[in-house]
């Protein structure tokens, strides 16, 4: 495979783009992600002026969907959390207030907290000698780690609920990935991959994912029957994808 990276304007915005040429391939297409870079797949003898056709004639639809991103990571940068008393974290829809604790012995923990008075704490424990300048940071990496453990568990469990209610369906492993441009995927060999951030949407969201991957072991496509695998755990599957298209690059800190 031949790869070169570049850079180019399309309606009157920069960026960057990676050109993979393959013997296989024979048919021009490209893919925009979540970082404005694009990639574009082509036949190996294809010449560079027929590419930049390709790109040409695609103008329109380009400069729209780089401004959608655009849009989408200003709306991003608006929901970064700060590691602050009573910033506000969210974990299946529901909103947990960050609680500080400064102790003698603990560094660096952090966990959920749920009151009697129905108020959700994100309780953060961080030693009392460490330095006013250095608790975002280490906030951040405890939070981190509090998220991608409960999503780790919380998508296991659910995948094996889900699986044996609807499908039973063979897989290997459940992983927790930081995916840039993907919320989850199927490998060929049986593997679930999600992104740990999903666990931040709400739970029937949460499970269209987990089903929607899992129909995947079945049908690696999207076809009507892929579909129909999916609708039989979670008969609202259109709803929920729509609102993780739409909302889903939110779930961030």
């Amino acid at each position: 495979m031949l790869e070169e990276v570049n850079k180019i304007k399309i309606g009157g915005h920069e960026i960057e783009y990676v050109l993979r040429k393959k013997i296989s391939t024979r048919n021009l297409s490209m893919r925009l992600d979540f970082g404005r870079r694009l990639y574009i797949s082509a036949p190996r003898l294809m010449s560079t002026g027929r590419i930049l056709d390709f790109l040409k004639e695609k103008e329109s639809w380009l400069k729209k969907n780089i401004e959608k991103l655009d849009q989408k990571n200003e709306e991003k940068a608006l929901h970064k959390k700060d590691v602050k008393e009573g910033e506000l974290f969210v974990l299946l829809g529901q909103k947990y207030n960050l609680d500080i604790r400064f102790l003698s012995k603990k560094r660096g923990n952090a966990y959920f907290e749920c009151l009697e008075d129905g108020k959700n704490n994100l309780v953060l424990e961080i030693h009392e000698a460490t330095q006013f300048r250095d608790v975002p940071e280490v906030g951040r990496i405890a939070i981190d780690k509090l998220y991608r453990q409960f999503a780790k568990q919380y998508f296991t469990e659910r995948v094996g609920k889900l699986n044996e209610e609807h499908y039973g369906f063979k897989y290997r492993d459940i992983r927790v990935k930081n995916q840039m441009t993907r919320y989850g995927s199927c490998s060929s060999k049986g593997n679930l991959n999600f992104n740990w951030k999903v666990i931040m949407a709400p739970p029937e969201v949460v499970d269209y994912l987990l089903a929607h991957e899992l129909s995947h072991l079945s049908q690696m496509n999207h076809s009507a029957k892929f579909w129909e695998l999916v609708e039989k755990a979670c008969p609202q599957y259109d709803k929920h994808r729509k609102w993780l298209k739409a909302k889903g690059h939110t779930l961030t800190f």
